[in-house]
């Protein structure tokens, strides 16, 4: 058992939260029973959105012209600007991709909030400071070996934060990870790594993270061919 601290949540106007930042009260047993803490959050979150996502694209794809018409509205270039959230739609609603990245797609609620919960959740993972992601890379590199890869990892966060309108809240995002900078609580045994499993895993979520925060380039899966791909099929 880790004693935990009360959520501190990250305020976000795309979002409503980018989440939050739970101090550790306690010092972990070992890495491999800090980076069970970092993981179990965001995974669950994760596969909660992604489970929501799916059902929303689905509910949308059935749905009639008049159930269309009230559902709120997103361009549909929000679906290309992640390969995750690409790839999901092109399985579940690949009409919505065929649609000009400007042109405005009527999306049922749980997509949207799918959308939302796996950006966060990936966002939660980055390696850096005492996010989920910086605590799982702790436990994965230890302490010592952590300082070799931070600089690189705040580097690319910032590279994203200037990327253009969807990386807008990168700045922000910056000042609250400058803002809690401080060394983490360390585990009585430094020592133990964390094992192969736990390794693999930890590279098999970052990957996933990148891929949900990352945009897809033009043309694949169709994005930006085809107008009207809904609305044509209704």
């Amino acid at each position: 058992g880790v004693k935990l601290g009360i959520p501190r949540f990250i305020p976000s106007t795309q979002f409503g939260s980018f989440g939050a930042i739970t101090r550790l009260l306690s010092f972990p047993k070992s890495r491999k029973a800090l980076f069970d803490v970092a993981v179990a959050g965001p995974a669950s979150a994760f596969l909660v959105s992604v489970a929501a996502l799916c059902i929303g694209l689905t509910l949308t794809g059935t749905a009639s012209a008049a159930s269309l018409s009230a559902f709120p509205v997103l361009n549909s270039g929000a679906l290309s600007r992640s390969w995750s959230i690409g790839a999901i739609a092109a399985v579940f609603l690949p009409e919505a991709l065929a649609v000009p990245a400007l042109v405005p797609v009527p999306l049922h609620p749980l997509a949207i909030a799918g959308m939302g919960g796996m950006t966060v959740s990936a966002l939660n993972f980055l390696p850096l400071g005492r996010l989920d992601g910086g605590r799982a890379l702790t436990a994965v590199l230890g302490s010592r070996s952590l300082t070799q890869v931070v600089g690189p990892a705040a580097a690319t966060l910032l590279y994203l934060g200037g990327g253009g309108s969807w990386w807008s809240w990168g700045p922000i995002f910056n000042m609250l990870l400058w803002s809690q900078r401080r060394q983490e609580i360390l585990a009585h045994d430094e020592v133990t790594e964390v094992g192969d499993l736990r390794v693999y895993l930890y590279a098999v979520a970052l990957t996933v993270c990148l891929c949900t925060l990352s945009p897809i380039p033009l043309g694949v899966w169709g994005v930006h061919m085809g107008q009207g791909a809904l609305d044509a099929g209704r």
